[in-house]
């Protein structure tokens, strides 16, 4: 090797070293919104499953378990909007049911009757439902209110919420919230859930450039209550993780999926009778646009 070309060599060894490296543009942050027209109907295709196992100590070493799996066209509405808000209305237009109890077949109490529910609701452009409930109690049975009602609860558990910030991949936010329980057995008490949710990155779907947000949740329910004079106690816990996509520029949602896992004890009773319950589930939900 030359002196020379050594001398240079060092020297930009050296620079390189000491001199800050070029800036890497920072991916740009994105505002995520959802956005609603008036009049606007989107279907989509869901699908659930939830895997149940009880033991009790009135049959000791013996455990029930319950397999439901359930799929649906689910129809939205946009019926007005305010200020960036909607009034929203869902119905189905089609529904199925599978229940096994003990690896017998039975049918969903309130099943049938499903096709006739249409819930409403307000949505903001985060993503926050308020107002959720059954636009129609007086056309249904009471076994079908009762799944009415456990769908509002529902849908306010899993509703996708959105950063008030732009965010770039990589960032996170927090949701922190307390709903009523859908669980059975625990009417009466409240589910605490936090939400960390995460950019995770875009990808083109359908033409469309999406947010991928990827989301963990944890769950507790803990309390007392009385159900029909009798005192009642719950001890849960779960964990979930999901992922949805969101088409930024039309602000829609085009897919979610989650699954979660919840365990715990009831009790029921006074302490001279008290009988206690395990609890385990077992929940998938996915829903993709049609």
């Amino acid at each position: 090797m030359k002196q020379g070309s050594g001398r240079g060599f060092f020297l930009a060894f050296v620079l390189s070293s000491i001199l800050p490296l070029p800036a890497v543009p920072a991916a740009e942050a994105v505002e995520m919104r959802f956005k609603f027209q008036s009049g606007q109907t989107h279907a989509y295709r869901m699908r659930a499953e939830q895997e149940t196992e009880v033991s009790s100590d009135l049959s000791p070493g013996t455990i029930q378990k319950t397999s439901i799996s359930t799929s649906a066209v689910l129809r939205e509405k946009v019926a007005s909007v305010s200020a960036g808000s909607a009034s929203m209305e869902f119905g189905f237009d089609s529904f199925s049911a599978r229940q096994l109890v003990a690896g017998k077949a039975y049918p969903v109490d309130g099943g049938e009757a499903l096709g006739k529910i249409r819930i409403g609701l307000n949505m903001s452009p985060l993503g926050e439902l308020s107002a959720v409930h059954v636009l129609n109690p007086d056309e249904i049975d009471r076994a079908a209110r009762r799944v009415a009602e456990s769908m509002c609860l529902s849908l306010s558990r899993q509703a996708l919420m959105l950063p008030e910030r732009p965010v770039s991949p990589g960032d996170s936010w927090q949701v922190e919230k307390e709903i009523p329980s859908i669980l059975p057995g625990t009417h009466g008490l409240n589910m605490r859930l936090s939400s960390t949710y995460k950019f995770a990155g875009t990808q083109k779907v359908r033409g469309m450039n999406c947010a991928r947000i990827e989301v963990r949740v944890s769950l507790s329910l803990r309390g007392k209550a009385e159900r029909a004079g009798v005192p009642i106690g719950a001890e849960l816990t779960g964990e979930g993780r999901g992922e949805s996509l969101l088409a930024i520029e039309a602000g829609l949602l085009l897919s979610s999926q989650s699954q979660m896992e919840i365990s715990g004890d009831l009790t029921a009773g006074t302490k001279g009778q008290m009988v206690k319950t395990n609890i385990k589930l077992a929940l998938k939900t996915g829903l993709i646009l049609k």
